[in-house]
């Protein structure tokens, strides 16, 4: 048995045939070129993964300084053409309105920078932070992510009358005991936060969230187009599977 993969025949087994999700080579420019049931789970995968950032976005509505995130498709890899996802802030550049709520560890940054909080699933970035001080002094939102200084340890401090100033010093009793990390928004939308030098935090403000619930549902109806478009692919790969056998073994009698 033989198949044909445009300008190239490869001769294998039947077992292997109804197996293969053959993988068509364009020798000249040394890339691969996906199949279609490749092609068809990429975008399966890839409608999971924007209705559960989607659906992240409208559990945080409500969350003080929450950015919209959106998945970013990009092709990175020539050689197998296969479409990587990256995660990004859907609106980074819109500014958030602040909220005053007058208590001492409610936190939020300018328009261009942002807090860090870390906690088991990494560090988090947001402009505005809701915390208290937990039984080690740390500064904790409710989560219980820790609030990140200036050096990228937990912050912790001592209690008593707190006063936040706009550099980030934090100042208890009057007595400096530590610097919020203020963060770049545009370092930390790469994956790489870098201390901003100009960034400022207020105490007693808390930003909104710019999540917009009608962009959401429109998220959501793309990502069910896009998960119908892919199990229509894997079927039309199934039907193409079932009439090359059936011609190959009406060719072999």
């Amino acid at each position: 048995m033989w198949i044909v993969d445009w300008n190239h025949i490869f001769p294998i087994d039947a077992r292997s045939a109804w197996s293969m999700t053959a993988t068509a080579i364009d020798r000249q420019r040394g890339i691969l070129v996906p199949s279609i049931a490749e092609i068809a789970a990429t975008m399966m995968i890839g409608a999971e993964r924007r209705i559960d950032v989607t659906a992240a976005n409208i559990s945080n509505l409500n969350t003080p300084g929450y950015r919209t995130h959106r998945v970013f498709s990009q092709i990175i890899d020539q050689r197998s053409g296969q479409q990587v996802d990256s995660e990004v802030f859907a609106r980074p550049n819109r500014s958030l309105a602040l909220l005053p709520t007058g208590g001492q560890f409610d936190l939020a940054t300018d328009a261009d920078t942002v807090l860090a909080v870390r906690g088991p699933g990494g560090v988090l970035y947001s402009r505005s932070a809701q915390l208290h001080r937990d039984q080690d002094g740390r500064l904790v939102d409710g989560q219980g992510r820790a609030l990140q200084s200036s050096d990228s340890d937990d912050l912790a401090i001592t209690a008593g009358s707190v006063t936040v100033s706009g550099d980030g010093t934090v100042i208890v009793d009057g007595q400096p005991q530590g610097r919020i990390g203020l963060f770049s928004l545009a370092s930390a939308n790469t994956g790489r936060a870098e201390l901003s030098e100009s960034g400022s935090v207020q105490q007693g403000m808390v930003a909104g969230s710019d999540v917009d619930l009608g962009d959401e549902m429109l998220e959501l109806n793309k990502a069910s187009r896009m998960a119908e478009t892919g199990a229509k692919l894997f079927q039309l790969h199934d039907d193409l599977l079932a009439k090359t056998a059936s011609q190959l073994g009406s060719i072999s009698k």
